[in-house]
């Protein structure tokens, strides 16, 4: 995939109402939700320039619910994406994936 920041948030809607580039500092965030920030970025390179870029993206799921299904949803349905973790934060599960969009 290859997409603008403002398009995968529109991608990430798709999932969850409660969408949140980085953590906001002034909102308090509604549960479930869905955190994402800029990563890394993958550089392709041919005949010694930049030939193509792809931006790498860690997505957190913040959920009540331990059975959510949502996580395996995105992994099924958006390609270039893995699980990377799974944690639970004061009673809260957090699932972190890494999306290349």
């Amino acid at each position: 995939m290859l997409g603008t920041r403002l398009e995968l948030h529109g991608v990430l809607k798709l999932y969850m109402d409660n969408v949140y580039f980085r953590k906001p500092s002034n909102q308090v965030l509604k549960y479930p939700c869905i955190l994402y920030r800029k990563q890394d970025m993958s550089l392709t390179r041919a005949n010694n320039k930049i030939y193509s870029t792809r931006q790498l993206y860690r997505i957190t799921l913040i959920e009540q619910d331990p059975d959510s299904a949502i996580a395996e949803r995105m992994l099924e349905e958006l390609s270039l994406i893995d699980l990377v973790d799974y944690q639970e934060i004061d009673n809260l599960n957090h699932t972190y994936l890494d999306l290349y969009f």
